[in-house]
């Protein structure tokens, strides 16, 4: 990992992973932390997947998947079921503070 500093004391992280290049993860103002960090290296599935890469970032993102199996387990989802996955995207949503 190679720090680089710029100016304004923001700074841009590059990862290398032997035998790939090395890519830039852009800075970001998170939607739910408030805070500029890294974004979200590569963009998770689905209809809002585009929108958490550009609003969330890596921590918050993290949180979100350690959460999402205690609200599946409390709640008692069946992921088969359309209207449990709503309910899923719904929390999702909510905890990452983005629009829906």
């Amino acid at each position: 990992m190679v720090l680089s500093w710029k100016r304004q004391c923001t700074f841009s992280v590059r990862w290398s992973v032997p035998g790939a290049q090395e890519i830039d993860v852009p800075q970001l103002l998170c939607s739910r932390c408030l805070e500029t960090r890294d974004s979200i290296p590569m963009k998770p599935p689905g209809k809002y997947g585009l929108l958490i890469q550009q609003q969330v970032c890596n921590e918050c993102w993290s949180q979100w998947m350690a959460t999402m199996p205690r609200i599946i387990n409390h709640y008692q989802l069946n992921l088969g079921m359309p209207e449990d996955r709503a309910q899923l995207q719904n929390a999702m949503l909510e905890f990452l503070n983005l629009p829906g």
